[in-house]
């Protein structure tokens, strides 16, 4: 199923507990590759790019 979609059904407190998650993630990343080369670097992309849908979801569900 769609990402997006799965990111849709979930409420509120989930979403911001998915972006922290997302976010540790991140920071996580980021160190290993100051230590080391990264095999894989374009996952930063695609991680950055689920925590703003993550952000946008939970934005949009404001106004509800």
């Amino acid at each position: 199923m769609n990402e997006l979609s799965d990111l849709m059904k979930l409420d509120r407190p989930s979403l911001i507990k998915k972006a922290s998650e997302l976010k540790a993630e991140f920071v996580r990343m980021k160190f290993e590759s100051s230590l080391s080369a990264m095999e894989k670097p374009h996952k930063f992309k695609n991680l950055k790019k689920k925590i703003a849908q993550c952000l946008t979801v939970y934005n949009s569900k404001a106004g509800k």
